[in-house]
């Protein structure tokens, strides 16, 4: 009984030993089976995080490499642009200094000829014209001679003026006193009285630099007295056996290489600017800051907080072209800069360094969003796991101990090479293979990853196309903006001698072009034509239709001579508008022709609103005139004249129906009324 007894006992404490060892081995192997399970998760976490970064490196190292060549791409084409408009200017006063020189060295090969003095009557036209200055002595035989020599250079020079759009104004000055110029300005050659008065050309900047230098001389640039537009001017020495007998000089507006600036937008806040060689800002789309040019006082490039600029002084004495990274007024951002020789300036464009790292910022805080995703994936698929674990152990602690050795190693084996393939992306390498077929969330997440990478990549492609096909539309529709604005006429007072009326006109198009439009011109001395009209639809096809419908108006209206009728012109016009009209666009005209000596106005409407009448004591009122239907909607139709009279401080407004439909803060239509 003993014996049986004892052997119960050895079996119930082998029992509770083994109960105790099973206990044991499933408490350490879950702790143990835990602890690494999280020790993978956070290494997987880390290992995704280092691939996301180094995947934002790539995309930002991709982003300035190719933003940095677009801005000096950029820079280089206006540069070179506007380079060669200077280029042409110089050789036009190189020709007539030659020709100038030519006469002087042969005299008796050429014929005298007459040059004209100036008469006021031809302002607004091209006209070469006589002047002397105050020392000179017209009436002497030797003025006379060189007057009649020089007069053999009128027809180049009023040649080149017409074929040169931007050209002021070209001349030849000479040592005597002469002056021989031509330019459109002729009125400004007499005093209030006048009196025609003298012209000291060798006091002016470019006729003392040109004498000095022996060279081609420009001036610094200048605002042009007679129309406040920016332009410089150039002169030439002419010699005859070594001794200076005068100048050859022009003058040039700047308009296009101020509209190249103004159009050279990059993205949200970069822009452009011309620099001359010690930095003085000439000309800048930045208006908000101490880096825009100013009429009144030129700010300097170089004078700013960065030291870094000493770089592109240095570039800019040597001639160079290249691009850098600076501080301006606060803002880290590229500059790329190209040279002008011909003229000795910069063109200059500039764009925030946090602008050009926005979207690799957005792709890193997307890759940090997926991490966290995957990784939450993965945490709920271990902790699964390790509820299998456990209750695998209970029941067979042997085969529980070999299933958690083997499954430990099947989950951390793909994740191995997960995490391998994931720090072969380096670089420019963003390519992810992934080759094992687990099954299960791994391979979801591999695929997650394989994705991402290749969305990555697709990504930076459609950024850089997305951005430089951006920039190309918007630089072409600025320059559209400007040629449409260019095409209507803006100078107020619009016809500054007349005195017996006044104009006053403006456009704001709801896009960057559009079809409304507006014109006024003299048909002759005491007959002048108003034009307001809207082309259906908006944006380029409206545009175009626009300059057709305008330039037909006024070439009709101009032509019409004696036959002073609005209806008449409209019929005409809406003919040749519906030949090949296959877009089906029409536009609605108010055109009236006022008889200025007597106030007679008779108009004719195409469909156009009503126009409004303002009498002297009585305020505005709508005049309801009778309407025909919109040009070119169809053949053969005839519309028929209102007439009325403008008295004296009478006014006359027209519009279109941008002004009645736009709305209040309440979103009510202004309306007519």
């Amino acid at each position: 009984m003993l014996k049986q007894g004892r052997e119960k006992s050895l079996r119930r404490k082998l029992s509770q030993t083994m109960l105790a060892l099973t206990v044991a081995s499933i408490v350490v192997l879950s702790v143990t089976t835990s602890a690494v399970i999280l020790r993978m998760r956070e290494a997987f976490r880390q290992y995704s995080l280092e691939a996301g970064s180094a995947a934002a490196a790539v995309s930002s190292q991709s982003m300035h490499e190719q933003m940095s060549a677009r801005l000096l791409e950029l820079a280089r084409d206006r540069a070179d642009a506007s380079d060669e408009m200077f280029r042409e200017f110089k050789q036009a006063v190189r020709m007539v200094a030659d020709m100038a020189e030519e006469l002087y060295r042969r005299p008796a090969d050429y014929p005298a000829r007459t040059i004209p003095r100036p008469v006021a009557e031809q302002d607004g036209e091209l006209s070469v014209q006589l002047l002397f200055s105050q020392e000179a002595e017209p009436d002497s035989a030797a003025i006379r001679r060189e007057v009649e020599l020089l007069g053999n250079a009128q027809d180049m020079l009023y040649v080149i003026n017409r074929n040169f759009p931007q050209m002021a104004s070209n001349y030849i000055a000479t040592e005597s006193g002469i002056m021989v110029q031509a330019d459109t300005i002729a009125a400004s050659k007499f005093d209030a009285s006048g009196a025609l008065m003298p012209y000291e050309a060798k006091e002016r900047p470019w006729y003392r630099g040109a004498v000095e230098s022996g060279e081609a001389f420009l001036t610094q640039l200048t605002r042009d007295y007679h129309t406040e537009r920016s332009g410089i001017m150039c002169g030439i020495p002419v010699y005859r056996d070594g001794e200076v007998m005068g100048v050859s000089g022009a003058g040039i507006y700047l308009d296009d290489l101020e509209a190249s600036v103004m159009s050279a937008r990059l993205g949200e806040n970069g822009y452009a600017c011309v620099i001359d060689e010690d930095g003085e800002i000439l000309f800048s789309s930045r208006r908000d800051s101490d880096l825009s040019a100013s009429p009144d006082q030129a700010a300097n490039f170089f004078q700013t907080d960065d030291s870094a600029l000493s770089t592109l002084a240095e570039s800019v004495s040597a001639g160079e072209n290249g691009i850098i990274l600076a501080n301006l007024n606060g803002v880290v951002s590229y500059i790329a800069y190209a040279p002008m020789p011909n003229a000795g300036w910069y063109f200059l464009t500039i764009i925030p360094e946090e602008e050009i790292m926005a979207p690799t910022q957005q792709l890193l805080a997307q890759l940090e969003l997926s991490t966290d995703h995957a990784v939450e994936a993965a945490g709920r698929t271990i902790r699964n796991m390790s509820f299998l674990i456990v209750a695998a152990v209970v029941l067979l602690f042997a085969g529980a101990l070999v299933s958690s050795l083997r499954l430990a190693d099947v989950l951390s084996r793909p994740i191995r090479r997960l995490t391998e393939q994931v720090h072969n992306i380096q670089g420019d390498r963003l390519d992810f293979h992934w080759e094992y077929q687990t099954g299960d969330e791994t391979q979801t997440l591999a695929e997650a990853f394989a994705s991402m990478t290749e969305r990555m990549k697709q990504y930076i492609t459609d950024i850089t196309v997305i951005t430089a096909e951006k920039e190309r539309i918007s630089a072409e529709l600025n320059v559209a903006t400007q040629i449409q604005a260019d095409m209507l006429p803006r100078i107020f007072p619009a016809f500054p001698e007349r005195k017996e009326f006044d104009l006053f006109a403006s456009m704001n198009p709801a896009k960057e072009v559009g079809g409304d439009f507006y014109d006024y011109f003299l048909i002759d001395e005491d007959h002048l034509a108003v034009v307001m009209a809207d082309v259906s639809g908006k944006g380029v096809p409206a545009a175009l239709f626009m300059v057709i419908a305008k330039t037909l108006l006024k070439n009709r209206a101009q032509a019409a001579g004696a036959d002073l009728r609005p209806g008449k012109i409209l019929a005409d016009v809406n003919n040749q508008l519906c030949e090949g009209n296959e877009a089906e666009l029409f536009v609605t005209v108010w055109l009236g022709i006022l008889t200025i000596s007597t106030g007679r106005l008779i108009s004719a409407s195409a469909g156009h609103e009503y126009p409004a009448f303002y009498r002297t004591g009585a305020g505005f009122a709508l005049e309801k005139d009778r309407h025909g239907p919109p040009l070119a909607t169809m053949e053969g139709l005839r519309f028929r004249e209102n007439e009325t009279k403008l008295n004296h401080g009478d006014t006359l407004f027209i519009y279109t129906d941008g002004v009645t439909e736009a709305t209040s803060a309440q979103k009510e239509l202004f309306g007519e009324g």
